[in-house]
């Protein structure tokens, strides 16, 4: 519930399912700035999230990336109202992912990270499958199949690695 092994020719991959998944929805996200492609999902009734007065002036300065990631929401006296999210986002971690992008925002001002990057981070973090949770046949293989076609499969988001190669003469020698 926490690696994909993967037997390829004369190694096995281990592959970090969370990681792997962070990876391939980071370069979606970043994929969706370039090409301004937004897709979203209106919500049955909006969700408001209030901020302190410094958080709230971050929020208006991140307006625009946020649209183009698929947020729809009103400015209000210190408060967003949210009408539409990105379709892989849940009115569950929509506080959590706001409040992450916000600290990112505020943390990573002396790093030269464009906040596209730095928000889509924070989206794949938070969408990305979970430690410990069990998923499908079907779903690993969308998720090997996806990882291996971004940019750069074996690195996370956060340069840590998605996937180990274990060569099989390795293994045999523990045997």
């Amino acid at each position: 519930n926490q690696f994909i092994l993967l037997e390829v020719k004369t190694e096995i991959l281990i592959i970090h399912q969370q990681r792997a998944h962070e990876r391939v929805l980071f370069e979606y996200y970043q994929n969706l700035f370039e090409n301004k492609k937004v897709e979203s999902q209106q919500l049955a009734f909006p969700f408001n999230l209030t901020f302190s007065n410094s958080d709230y002036l971050l929020i208006i300065q991140l307006e625009e990336p946020l649209h183009n990631l698929g947020f729809s929401f009103k400015l209000k006296d210190n408060s967003i109202e949210i009408n539409s999210i990105p379709p892989e986002c849940t009115e569950e971690n929509l506080k959590a992912i706001f409040e992450e992008i916000l600290e990112q925002e505020k943390n990573d001002n002396q790093l030269v990270i464009s906040t596209k990057v730095k928000i889509a981070k924070v989206l794949a973090k938070n969408i990305a499958i979970k430690k410990g949770k069990k998923i499908e046949q079907k779903e690993m293989k969308v998720l090997i199949s996806n990882l291996f076609a971004c940019d750069l499969p074996s690195i996370s988001p956060n340069g840590k690695p998605t996937i180990i190669n274990l060569a099989l003469n390795d293994i045999t020698k523990h045997f």
